[in-house]
């Protein structure tokens, strides 16, 4: 967090020589150095809590978005009263092109990012052909992953992992996973993923692993699926090999060929 506020401060600090000619700049801004600019943009972004929601199911209306490149829209939308994507201030982002220019790094360097892109989980009935529209705004959003810093990737549910359906599952993950990479890769801090599964005994559960390295997909996938509250569930033994299966289904197309 340091690190990411420290290079934007450093950012800042550029671009106040670079904007020294343009004629349509904040007089207010000018009077303010660097340091306070970015102080009061902590202030006015911050959510609470500090968690930016993107569910990539729904178009985001245009009074909603921070960035022409992380909306999503290529379908109308019929009014947001109940808009799964909770607002962000984004009128303060719009007051001018410096404080837009200046403040968005910020919006999302001081805010987590959850993502919710459920490919395994069963089309809406009101939004037909849903996980391709899902993945292609999970591809858009991956081109921007300079720009973020700590992802959650929730990628819905699965089937049964007793009776999980494999050919499913590859083909609806390997879609996804040129995406993971490239967020794996630009993302300055954490991208971890996550989704649901059924479990016989315990209901449902989740599966959640980071994947900067092999090591944390195995470290989050060998040591059990969990229930809310963090408790490892009990698996029986089909469901144990199942869960093995695909730890090393998702190690593989993550890492194969990686030096």
């Amino acid at each position: 967090m340091e690190d990411s506020l420290a290079e934007s401060l450093r950012t800042l600090a550029i671009d106040e020589g670079e904007n020294a000619s343009n004629t349509n700049r904040c007089l207010l801004l000018e009077l303010l150095p660097a340091e306070l600019r970015l102080e009061i943009y902590e202030l006015a972004l911050r959510m609470d809590p500090p968690v930016i929601t993107i569910d990539l199911r729904y178009p985001t209306p245009p009074h909603r978005q921070t960035s022409p490149n992380l909306t999503c829209p290529d379908r109308p939308h019929d009014g947001d009263q109940h808009h799964p994507n909770p607002p962000i201030p984004t009128a303060f982002l719009l007051t001018c092109h410096q404080i837009h220019h200046e403040a968005s790094p910020i919006l999302y360097a001081i805010n987590k990012i959850h993502i919710h892109a459920p490919i395994f989980t069963p089309k809406p009935r009101s939004h037909l052909d849903n996980s391709g529209i899902v993945l292609e705004r999970l591809h858009r959003i991956a081109h921007l992953a300079h720009l973020l810093t700590n992802i959650t990737l929730s990628l819905g549910r699965l089937h049964s992992l007793g009776s999980i359906r494999w050919m499913d599952f590859f083909t609806r993950w390997n879609a996804a996973v040129p995406a993971i990479k490239a967020l794996r890769e630009g993302v300055k801090g954490e991208v971890e993923v996550e989704f649901q599964t059924v479990l016989g005994k315990a209901g449902v559960v989740w599966l959640r692993f980071g994947v900067g390295s092999l090591e944390e997909v195995e470290r989050g996938l060998a040591g059990g699926v969990r229930v809310r509250g963090g408790k490892v569930a009990d698996m029986d033994e089909r469901e144990g090999e199942r869960l093995g299966a695909l730890r090393r289904t998702v190690g593989r197309t993550l890492f194969e060929g990686d030096g």
